[in-house]
């Protein structure tokens, strides 16, 4: 199979698992819902690169928005394999280090936005060929002033590979759109 099968086929994969995972519901103790989302669809040039490294799930608990990420590393890649660094938290789930960014609508310009805290122990995560890792996630909280007013917000890898989304998906409705 091509690389643009390959990854349109995880892609499809990751979208089943995610739509029954769609949900909303409200807390008892707190005034936010607790929600989550699946993206099925992302901005891409390219989907045999931009796919690689991908935003599948968004959820809103307790005030706060976290995304799962995941990263398939294909064949024929320089370098083969990828290493990711990142914290473990005590839960075991893995953070990776990621810069977080939006687009600016009117000049196409990316602005970088301050980073949140990271908590845990160093580590990194490796991800050899023809392999991927459904682990990672990452804080977006920082990204709420934004929906609604700018369109596109993206976590870059400190390799370079972004995860692009629409900041319509950090809401708990489709108003955004």
């Amino acid at each position: 199979m091509n690389k643009i099968m390959l990854v349109t086929l995880r892609s499809l994969l990751i979208a089943l698992t995610l739509f029954a995972t769609n949900s909303t519901s409200r807390s008892e103790t707190d005034d936010c819902e607790w929600w989550s989302r699946g993206i099925l669809a992302q901005p891409s040039v390219d989907p045999a690169i931009d796919n690689r490294f991908t935003l599948f799930q968004v959820t809103g608990r307790h005030c706060h928005l976290t995304g799962k990420l995941s990263y398939y590393q294909t064949e024929n890649q320089n370098p083969a394999v990828r290493v990711i660094e990142g914290t473990r938290s005590k839960d075991g789930i893995f953070w990776p280090y990621v810069t977080s960014e939006v687009k600016d609508d009117r000049t196409g310009m990316w602005s970088t936005l301050p980073a949140p805290p990271w908590n845990g122990t160093p580590e990194t995560v490796t991800i050899k060929p023809k392999s991927s890792c459904l682990e990672m996630q990452v804080i977006l909280d920082h990204f709420k002033p934004f929906i609604g007013k700018q369109k596109f917000g993206r976590v870059v890898l400190k390799t370079g590979e972004a995860a692009t989304f629409e900041l319509k998906h950090l809401s708990p409705s489709n108003e955004q759109d």
